[in-house]
C-alpha cells in the first residue's frame, strides 16, 4: 500500500515545489471504518478524488507518475530529462519504505532507498552518479552486499535506476541483495498502476496478455455484466491482439474497437479488481453513468473490490454531495492560487466539516481550483 507520492516533472511543472499526494488519513474520527490499517499506528485513505480545472496539472500529474513508474520497471520508452521522484509505501510485514530519485539532464543524480524504523531510519542503498553504497548493518542482516560488486556501476548505464537493473542468470543469484531489490521492483510494479488516456489500453492489454496477475476475469465479467457492459469472455482475438467477447457477439472484439464509455468501464473495473494494488485513474467517470461512477466508489468503501486504494480524478460535482468521502480523501489542484500546482486536501480548510456544502462552496470559487470564466 502507498502512504505518500511526491514528484517534479521540470519539463511541466519547472522549477517548482514538489506536487505531492498524502494517503496517510488525518487525525479526525469521522468515517474511521473506511480506513486500512497495514500496520501499527499507519490509517491510510482508501480511496482520494482530486479535483481541478481543465490545466490545472491533474492529468499530468498522474501521468508523471506512471512516467516514474516505467522508469522503475525499466521501460526502454520511459526517458525522463528532468524529475524528482519520491514514494512512501509498505512492504514485508508491515515496514515503512521510501525511494527516491533524481534525475538531471537524462542521467540518474541521485538514487535512495530507505527503511524507516520507529525513531530512526536506515538508508539501505544510496547511488549517486559516481558510486553506490549499501547499509553494512542491512548488508550482513540479510546477506546483502557489504560493498557492491565493483563491476556493478559499470553494468548500469548512467541513465538507468539501479532498482529497474535486471540480473542476469550467470550472477550470483544467492545473494540476497539481487533477490532484495527485485523484489522491491516487482512490488512497486504490481502495487501502482496508473491508468490514463496514455495508459489505460496498455494497461488492459498488458493485463489480458498475462503481464499483470489477474486471475479474476470472472469477476470482472460479473462486474462488467452488472453495469450493462454484456460481456462473456476476455481473451485474445484470432489476430492476436487482446479484446472481449461481447452479449451475442460470434468473435472476441479487440480493445482498441470498444467505444469510449465501453472502454473507460473495463479501464476502470480492470483497476479495481488488481489485488492489492493502489491504482490512479485520470478522468475516472468522464464517460461513466453517475449511478455507475457511485457504486463503484461505495464497494471500494466497504473493501468489495479487489484493489486497496483507488485514486483518481474527476470533475463530477455530485460526489462533493454523496457522502461517501471522508474530507481528507477529497483534494484540489490548485495552481491559481499560489501561482503553481499544488495539491491540497479538503482537510486543510478551516472550518470545513461533513456537513458543510462543499458543492455551493466549490462551485463558488471558495476553495479555489476553478476556472475563472
Amino acid at each position: 500500500m502507498i502512504c505518500r507520492i511526491s514528484l517534479t516533472d521540470h519539463s511541466f511543472f519547472g522549477q517548482r515545489d514538489d506536487v505531492e499526494i498524502d494517503l496517510v488519513a488525518s487525525r479526525q474520527t469521522y468515517l474511521n471504518h473506511t480506513l486500512l490499517s497495514p500496520c501499527k499506528d499507519v490509517r491510510l485513505l482508501p480511496k482520494c478524488a482530486i479535483y481541478g480545472a481543465s490545466g490545472s496539472g491533474k492529468t499530468r500529474f498522474i501521468e508523471g507518475i506512471g512516467r516514474a513508474m516505467g522508469k522503475i520497471r525499466g521501460d526502454l520508452d520511459s526517458d525522463l530529462v528532468n524529475f524528482e521522484f519520491s514514494i512512501w509505501f509498505i512492504y514485508g510485514s508491515g515496514d515503512i519504505y521510501s525511494y527516491d530519485f533524481c534525475i538531471n539532464d537524462g542521467i540518474v543524480a541521485l538514487e535512495t532507498l530507505t527503511k524507516h524504523n520507529p525513531g530512526s531510519l536506515t538508508i539501505i542503498f544510496k547511488r549517486d552518479s559516481d558510486s553506490i553504497s549499501f547499509s553494512d548493518g542491512f548488508a550482513k542482516k540479510f546477506n546483502y552486499w557489504e560493498q557492491p560488486p565493483e563491476d556493478l556501476l559499470s553494468k548500469i548505464s548512467k541513465n538507468r535506476l539501479l532498482i529497474s537493473y535486471k540480473y542476469t542468470e550467470d550472477e550470483d543469484c544467492e545473494d540476497g541483495g539481487i533477490y532484495f531489490l527485485s523484489n522491491i521492483r516487482d512490488y512497486l510494479s504490481r502495487c501502482v498502476v496508473v491508468m490514463s488516456d496514455k495508459y489505460s489500453t496498455h494497461c488492459i492489454e498488458s493485463a489480458i496478455r498475462g503481464t499483470f496477475m489477474i486471475p479474476f476475469y470472472k469477476e470482472i465479467i460479473n462486474l462488467a455484466n452488472q453495469y450493462d457492459f454484456m460481456i462473456d469472455q476476455i481473451g485474445i482475438t484470432e489476430c492476436g491482439r487482446p479484446g472481449v467477447l461481447r452479449h451475442g457477439d460470434r468473435c472476441l472484439t479487440p480493445c482498441s474497437s470498444l467505444s469510449k464509455g465501453e472502454l473507460a468501464l473495463l479501464n476502470v473495473l480492470f483497476g479495481v479488481s488488481l489485488p492489492k494494488a493502489t491504482v490512479f485513474i485520470d478522468d475516472f467517470d468522464s464517460h461513466l453513468h453517475p449511478l455507475v461512477s457511485e457504486s463503484i466508489i461505495r464497494n471500494n468503501n466497504y473493501g468489495h473490490h479487489a484493489c486497496s486504494q483507488l485514486v483518481f480524478t474527476t470533475n463530477n460535482l455530485d460526489h462533493l454531495e454523496s457522502c461517501l468521502f471522508r474530507l481528507d480523501e477529497l483534494c484540489l489542484f490548485d495552481n491559481a492560487t499560489t501561482g503553481h500546482p499544488e495539491l491540497i486536501s479538503f482537510s486543510d480548510y478551516k472550518g470545513l466539516n461533513l456537513k458543510s456544502d462543499l458543492r455551493k462552496m466549490y462551485t463558488l470559487g471558495r476553495l479555489g481550483g476553478i476556472p475563472i470564466i
